[in-house]
């Protein structure tokens, strides 16, 4: 049986024997202490369950999926720690339709450890702006779009936690910019800034694994497009 570890009116899963892990999250983000982890960088699931009795079923179920997982409870919410990335919305589809279970799911990009208020920014954004709004899945793309429609002035402090290393970085700026003239072709693109295109696709590539944005596309071209307007 899973038992829980109780902080300050936090709870916190006892994973394995790992509840100790789980606490130094909890220090780590509330306290102000180190990152406790050799894992560089995390992310973050946000689940909230609409029958709170199913929280433990899937706390069984990811950690069989992925054992490198760590789980703290905060008020209605489960928060699940991870190092790689996943393909979460399939699971949670998967998760909702064979066993029935009814939640909300939130699905971080890349956290630079070194700032551990941008858990907190990104987690109160997301209170703020779905706090009593019904929703099965969102991720960066969702959340960006959210707020490009409804309160762009949100974006600001959003934007070096998504960004992370392509953070006011020119090189990068230039051939985001580059895509954005040339239509988001690669081959136009890479010619502007007289760069090969393979060397052009490694370049998207580091950006889509920094930010989640995959910027061949148009929607997280878009979300792109008003991270950058909002640095300004």
């Amino acid at each position: 049986k899973q038992l829980m570890l109780i902080i300050d009116g936090k709870s916190c899963y006892n994973k394995n024997g790992d509840f100790i892990e789980n606490a130094k999250i909890y220090d780590y983000l509330f306290r102000k202490q180190a990152y406790p982890f050799s894992n560089r960088p995390y992310y973050f699931l946000v689940i909230k369950m609409v029958d709170p009795s199913q929280e433990q079923e899937v706390v069984n179920f990811l950690e069989e999926l992925w054992p490198k997982t760590y789980f703290l409870k905060l008020k209605q919410e489960l928060i699940v720690f991870y190092f790689e990335e996943y393909d979460f919305k399939n699971v949670m589809v998967s998760m909702s339709d064979d066993f029935s279970w009814s939640f909300s799911c939130f699905q971080s990009g890349k956290m630079n450890p070194d700032y551990p208020e941008y858990f907190h920014i990104l987690l109160d954004t997301l209170h703020l702006q779905f706090q009593n709004r019904s929703y099965f899945y969102l991720d960066i793309v969702d959340l960006i779009m959210h707020l490009v429609k409804t309160n762009r002035s949100l974006l600001r402090p959003l934007v070096p936690i998504i960004l992370n290393r392509v953070y006011k970085d020119s090189q990068y700026e230039r051939i985001i910019k580059a895509m954005f003239e040339h239509d988001l072709n690669v081959t136009k693109a890479a010619q502007s800034v007289y760069m090969h295109r393979n060397t052009m696709i490694n370049k998207l590539e580091f950006i889509k694994t920094e930010t989640g944005l995959n910027i061949q596309h148009f929607k997280p071209a878009f979300c792109m497009y008003w991270l950058l307007d909002a640095q300004k």
